[in-house]
């Protein structure tokens, strides 16, 4: 069992490039390292030192100093936004080189940790965090912008990928003392798949109130199921525009959904779509995934 499956937030791994994004990531995984008694480690990917250009020896002089320089120029920026972003936290800071989502992928993996904390949009200049949330092993908190109370929104299409997401949440809401919203999205559904002689019939109100029934008695399972008190939310929309529109209107702390695998977020409500909740969310997204290796 993978610590993304049995919930493990002891190490939390926060991703910086040196920008604002990076600075949000470090104060959000110090913040949960401090709440659950946990490490930090901050980690920060530096281009190639080793290049060769022999066609240049002029410049050999310069490579050569640029590969002891620069690591201790990095090391003390890095310093500096973890004193300014967590004065008072103890972290192991770590410095890679190469493609900034593999080798933040390797730390993750060698330093064997638990949470890893990236930020900003997924669509922003800086780190690839797209990447690193397709292909992490662990739970990934993407980290933007939003309220600093609220309810901690579970988003669930009732599939096995989503259920260690509408855990976490729980967790996430007993850990900080606020309300629990478990949801779900009801497409439009503008036809019935079956008719008469190939001829589809629209679904009458009477089929739409009895889907709606049928979701939210899911629902409630769920969070007896888990045995948390929590509020439940069967939404009718476009997935990514109802449940982001629901963060909204609910102003959500978090959110947090439900993926499978090593290869990506596939199979939680189709891969776009939960590549679009993470795009577009009005507040920070906690991706946790359900391992099944092989």
């Amino acid at each position: 069992m993978t610590a993304g499956e049995r919930g493990g937030e002891g190490r939390v791994l926060a991703v910086t490039d040196l920008g604002p994004g990076g600075l949000a990531a470090i104060r959000a995984a110090a913040e949960r390292a401090r709440a659950t008694g946990g490490v930090l480690a901050v980690v920060h990917v530096m281009p190639p030192l080793d290049r060769v250009r022999p066609l240049f020896p002029q410049h050999l002089a310069a490579d050569a100093l640029s590969q002891v320089e620069l690591p201790r120029l990095v090391r003390g920026a890095v310093d500096r936004q973890l004193a300014e972003a967590a004065p008072e936290a103890q972290a192991e800071v770590i410095l890679a080189e190469g493609g900034d989502a593999e080798q933040v992928l390797r730390v993750a993996d060698e330093w064997r940790a638990d949470l890893i904390a990236v930020g900003g949009a997924v669509d922003t200049p800086g780190i690839d965090a797209e990447r690193i949330v397709r292909h992490a092993h662990v739970p990934v908190l993407v980290v933007r912008d939003g309220p600093d109370r609220g309810p901690i929104l579970a988003c669930t299409d009732f599939s096995d990928p989503a259920l260690p997401a509408v855990h976490a949440a729980a967790r996430e809401a007993a850990r900080t003392g606020e309300p629990l919203i478990v949801a779900h999205a009801l497409e439009p559904v503008p036809h019935a798949m079956v008719g008469i002689e190939g001829i589809g019939l629209i679904p009458s109100r009477e089929w739409e109130l009895e889907r709606r029934k049928n979701a939210e008695e899911r629902l409630a399972a769920a969070l007896a199921q888990l045995e948390v008190a929590g509020e439940y939310v069967a939404v009718e929309g476009p997935v990514v525009s109802a449940l982001v529109g629901l963060a909204r209107e609910r102003a959500a702390r978090w959110m947090v959904i439900g993926t499978i695998g090593r290869t990506g977020l596939t199979r939680f409500l189709l891969g776009s779509v939960a590549e679009g909740l993470v795009r577009h969310a009005p507040c920070p997204t906690m991706v946790v995934r359900l391992h099944r290796d092989g």
